[in-house]
């Protein structure tokens, strides 16, 4: 940048503004087989680049349909988490009305729904 600034500087004060635009000029003088082989390659990049781009549309594609489905699931997930805790709470009130020969299997069966429980929820964060 530095060396752009000092030599448009230079031109502009040996030659002025007319030496700076035949300057322009002969930068941009290219054979027209140069030009050709450029406006070939631009042409097949495109080409290339609208082929990945259709790919890359596709994953996106699939990309928000999986959102969908693993919102969907995780929904469904949570509700079977709060219908086994509410299965829960309703075997604790229980309990407290069973006759004393039912409390150690209503207790028994609460601390097996409640490892159940506590599982299901680990998976969901390992």
């Amino acid at each position: 940048m530095r060396n752009a600034l000092l030599y448009l500087s230079l031109v502009f004060v040996v030659g002025g503004w007319s030496g700076f635009a035949g300057a322009e000029t002969s930068f941009n003088k290219v054979s027209e087989a140069t030009k050709k082989e450029v406006a070939e390659f631009k042409s097949k990049m495109s080409k290339k680049l609208d082929e990945l781009d259709k790919e890359i549309e596709k994953i996106e594609s699939k990309t928000n349909q999986a959102k969908k489905n693993l919102k969907q699931n995780a929904k469904a997930k949570v509700r079977d988490l709060k219908d086994l805790r509410k299965d829960i709470s309703e075997k604790l009130s229980e309990l407290g009305d069973t006759s004393e020969d039912k409390v150690a299997d209503l207790k028994l069966s609460i601390e097996h729904k409640y490892e159940k429980l506590q599982n299901e929820v680990e998976k969901l964060f390992n």
